[in-house]
């Protein structure tokens, strides 16, 4: 099979942690079909929409500007709660599920043109895309080969030159095009990171106010106790109490060690977290005055050792491509089946990788 040309949708939601991880699993789309060698994929990008998604999206312009600034890419191409974008939606299931008549259900030839990513699982995987691209040769296979396949209806002749004219692309996307909402696990950070961390080069210019000292841990408190109902604790989406912070998370550190702590709550709610670290004999101070992109700085940049919860995709973007940082602590909450630690993220063979010990503590 000659190698086709497609468009590769990457639906972008959440804040920024969740933006890097849909752009880092469209970039690993791509190189693996290189690799396979029947798609080049061309990267397009779809926006959740919201205001924090609107947000999210600026910072990846100003802070990854590398490959993302604005004259380079436009990540809010489409929203997906329009209308425009549903009946591109719409359009490409009728058009992909009438060559599927021979299916039970037709609906899933198109329903398997999305990867999704589920709350429990990352569904990304070597697997999950040789699976996808298979399909994919397949809808295509029967597009141009429509008598093989009848349509679920006959049509006109005018109406079938109609059909054939959106074939060739709706709202200048490629037919068929490919949907992705899921994010990369580990094994795939590991084996595309040389092309994941070039194409989120930071800019640290612009986005930067402050680094670490190089003798200071960094603790990264998310804040989801703010944000989420109980239900979030079910599903990992927890802080650890001040005591158990200062005596559990962070209990290898010795009296006279420094802390900085960073995260979304202010310095007051972060109170009792500075003081259980105190009580301990720790040095510890709260870093204020930043913007989300700045405490991604600070983070990216530590040296000796950052902390943080195992659900924050925050902390987990800028520990996988910090070139700097030497320790990675990491928390996690056990609740299977709903919450599953993942206790091989130890497993690196990538050169970076290796040279940060990542330790997971299980709660």
């Amino acid at each position: 099979m000659q190698m086709v040309n497609v468009d590769l949708v990457v639906y972008l939601t959440g804040e920024l942690g969740n933006h890097l991880l849909k752009i880092a699993s469209g970039k690993i789309m791509q190189l693996r079909a290189l690799e396979d060698g029947r798609f080049n994929f061309t990267l397009r990008y779809l926006s959740q929409g919201l205001p924090k998604s609107s947000v999210a999206i600026k910072e990846v312009h100003k802070c990854f500007s590398k490959h993302f600034s604005l004259d380079k890419v436009n990540l809010k191409e489409w929203e997906e709660n329009t209308y425009r974008w549903k009946q591109i939606v719409q359009n490409q299931a009728t058009i992909v599920e009438s060559y599927f008549t021979d299916w039970d259900d037709p609906s899933y030839a198109s329903k398997m043109l999305t990867i999704e990513r589920h709350e429990i699982f990352e569904d990304l995987t070597i697997e999950s895309i040789h699976s996808t691209l298979n399909h994919l040769e397949d809808v295509i296979n029967r597009m141009k080969n429509p008598d093989a396949y009848p349509l679920i209806y006959q049509k006109e002749s005018a109406a079938q030159g109609e059909r054939q004219q959106n074939v060739k692309g709706i709202d200048s996307l490629s037919l068929p095009f490919l949907l992705i909402d899921a994010w990369p696990p580990n094994s795939l950070w590991d084996r595309y990171w040389n092309d994941l961390h070039e194409l989120l080069t930071f800019n640290e210019k612009e986005c930067c106010k402050e680094r670490p000292d190089v003798d200071e841990t960094v603790l990264h408190i998310r804040g989801f106790t703010n944000e989420l109902s109980a239900w979030g604790d079910t599903i990992g989406f927890r802080e650890l109490s001040p005591n158990q912070t200062a005596y559990q998370f962070l209990g290898h550190l010795k009296s006279g060690e420094k802390v900085a702590i960073i995260g979304r709550p202010s310095e007051e709610e972060l109170q009792h977290f500075t003081q259980a670290l105190r009580d301990r004999g720790l040095q510890v101070r709260f870093v204020k005055g930043h913007t989300g992109t700045e405490d991604f700085c600070f983070l990216k940049t530590a040296t000796k050792e950052i902390a943080g919860n195992e659900k924050s995709t925050f902390f987990r973007n800028a520990a996988l491509l910090s070139d700097t940082v030497k320790s990675v602590t990491i928390s996690c909450f056990h609740y299977p089946p709903t919450n599953v630690c993942d206790t091989k993220i130890k497993n690196f063979a990538n050169n970076i990788l290796t040279k940060k010990s990542f330790v997971m503590k299980i709660f």
